[in-house]
């Protein structure tokens, strides 16, 4: 799939569910064969590639954001280990990835305070 990143140290990723579609996937869950989980937010899309943030979260985490109970915007803020993915999935190229502190990335691409999933239930895609 277009939106996810290839041969990176991200591994092999499978998507879990998407939660924002427009014009193209914009924010979804994702999961690698080890079973780390990463949320995955659509920030733009550049001349040569789509910038991507991804935010490596544990099953408890996971979720506390699915169920209302962390808002989208703490959950890269907060991340549990301190750090975010920046992804760069190039048009034509080799996709990277970058690892940035979480109080260091801008915070003009995180969704508004209190924007809440509430899912009820899990359905796996």
């Amino acid at each position: 799939m277009e939106f996810l990143p290839q041969n990176t140290n991200l591994g092999q990723l499978d998507i879990i569910e998407v939660y924002s579609y427009y014009n193209g996937i914009r924010l979804f869950s994702c999961c690698n064969v080890t079973l780390n989980i990463f949320f995955a937010l659509w920030i733009d899309e550049e001349e040569d590639f789509d910038l991507w943030l991804y935010v490596p979260v544990s099953l408890k985490r996971f979720q506390e954001i699915r169920f209302g109970k962390m808002d989208l915007r703490n959950a890269f803020l907060k991340s549990e280990d301190g750090f975010v993915f920046e992804v760069k999935i190039f048009f034509d190229n080799l996709d990277v990835v970058n690892c940035i502190k979480s109080e260091e990335m801008d915070k003009d691409w995180l969704p508004l305070p209190d924007d809440y999933l509430k899912l009820s239930s899990l359905y796996l895609a």
